[in-house]
């Protein structure tokens, strides 16, 4: 991937994030997926390549990276992951761990694994994975998700379908959290430069919206252990700001 041209782009809406490129959502650096979070033998690596990241939010990972990082050279391997250490425009509810794998590289074959063997390294390496929405069957076109098994036309029909319900990591009991977006990926190996066609992501309309830089006022976020440990009305001036933008009820 090279570089075109730099523009300056201004929202008068609220603050992004994430750049997304048009028609196609894929996050790249030196053509490598890095988006959100990579572990690798060289490092800890955050949305960029060109060093390990030094972000705080990504700093609790750094004991883990040393521990394993001697696996991941053996192997050839570059474990992909969405970070959730730090809170941003969703609270969960149900956050069980704070990294999620959702994919695995060999980077001697610069292939994406599929997602069985994605599985198993995650498990090996003591990650947890993405949790899986669905699962397509091509020969007959039928879905099987959490919620009931349809007869959709359309993978357009799926998304909209799952974007309804609340986030899998949400524990509806306390509060709920909406879904961020899903992403769609086929379930066999595939090469990296194929990644365009072989991973899709679909996202909330405003799916970044905070008045202020979050990386400045970026705090933890808590897990589902410790949030039923905090009271109505403590959580309640705790996200008083979620609340007011109506990303959060209670």
């Amino acid at each position: 991937m090279k570089l075109k041209s730099i523009k300056k782009l201004v929202s008068h809406e609220s603050k992004r994030y994430d750049i997304e490129t048009k028609n196609n959502h894929n996050f790249y650096a030196n053509d490598i997926l890095v988006h959100n979070s990579s572990l690798s033998q060289y490092g800890l690596f955050a949305r960029s390549r060109t060093a390990p990241t030094k972000n705080p939010w990504a700093q609790w990972l750094k004991p883990k990276w040393d521990s394993i990082k001697n696996d991941l050279k053996d192997f050839d391997l570059e474990i992909c992951g969405e970070n959730m250490y730090g809170e941003h425009s969703i609270i969960y509810s149900g956050l069980q761990e704070h990294f999620y794998v959702f994919g695995v590289r060999n980077m001697k074959h610069d292939v994406f694994l599929s997602w069985e063997e994605t599985e198993y390294w995650a498990k090996m390496f003591d990650f947890v994975t993405v949790p899986i929405l669905f699962r397509v069957d091509s020969s007959n076109w039928r879905v099987e998700n959490k919620f009931r098994v349809q007869q959709p036309q359309t993978m357009e029909d799926i998304i909209n379908d799952l974007m309804t319900h609340t986030s899998h990591l949400s524990n509806d009991m306390i509060f709920e959290s909406p879904k961020e977006g899903v992403v769609a990926r086929i379930q066999e190996e595939f090469p990296n430069d194929m990644f365009y066609n072989s991973v899709y992501k679909y996202v909330r309309a405003k799916h970044v919206k905070t008045d202020e830089h979050w990386s400045k006022n970026w705090r933890r976020a808590k897990l589902e252990s410790e949030i039923l440990n905090i009271g109505h009305d403590k959580l309640r001036e705790l996200y008083s700001g979620h609340i007011e933008q109506g990303l959060l009820k209670l």
